[in-house]
């Protein structure tokens, strides 16, 4: 999630997802993000 070069910045996208879903990916990224955010909050 981190860019390199950038402190501070973090990207979550559907790039991280190993298989193309059926779906629409929304609802996909939109869970990955919470995730991440919790992730980042945790560690501080």
């Amino acid at each position: 999630m981190r860019v390199h070069g950038l402190d501070g910045l973090r990207i979550i996208d559907a790039s991280v997802v190993p298989t193309v879903p059926r779906a629409k990916t929304h609802l996909l990224v939109t869970a990955l993000a919470e995730l991440g955010a919790e992730l980042v909050a945790a560690r501080g």
